[in-house]
């Protein structure tokens, strides 16, 4: 992510410290969480481009408002139906004055890409062979 985001390699200072933080943001928010806030982060344009460090400081600034499962799924492995199904959903789950259609359709997507969220890590989990 950080390449495609800056394209440069990220270049550590201290290996241990840039380590010791994301597995306290790791145990603090979870792996879904923590991906999203990474995804946000390198999403902002900044100069110099952040650093490990900086970014477990501040990840309160980027964690998702919604699903972070459903939101990393729909972002990397999506296609743009799904894509288009999350804004849909984002936008239906932050009416300031929702009505009971908007309700339903916010559920019922959401519903469905759990569904499609549930089939994805289906396909990526590893399995070991019955012999």
């Amino acid at each position: 992510m950080y390449t495609e985001a800056y394209g440069i390699e990220y270049n550590p200072q201290f290996w241990g410290q840039d380590a010791k933080v994301l597995k306290k943001s790791l145990e603090k928010y979870g792996p879904f969480e923590t991906l999203c806030a990474m995804k946000n982060a390198f999403n902002e344009p900044m100069v110099p481009p952040i650093t490990v460090t900086y970014f477990c400081k501040a990840i309160e600034k980027w964690l998702p408002d919604h699903d972070p499962k459903l939101e990393w799924y729909a972002r990397t492995v999506g296609d743009d139906k799904i894509k288009f199904l999350w804004r849909e959903y984002v936008l239906t789950a932050n009416r300031w004055f929702p009505n009971q259609e908007s309700t339903e359709r916010a559920s019922n997507i959401k519903t469905y890409m759990e569904k499609w969220v549930a089939k994805q890590y289906r396909k990526e989990t590893w399995r070991v062979p019955k012999e």
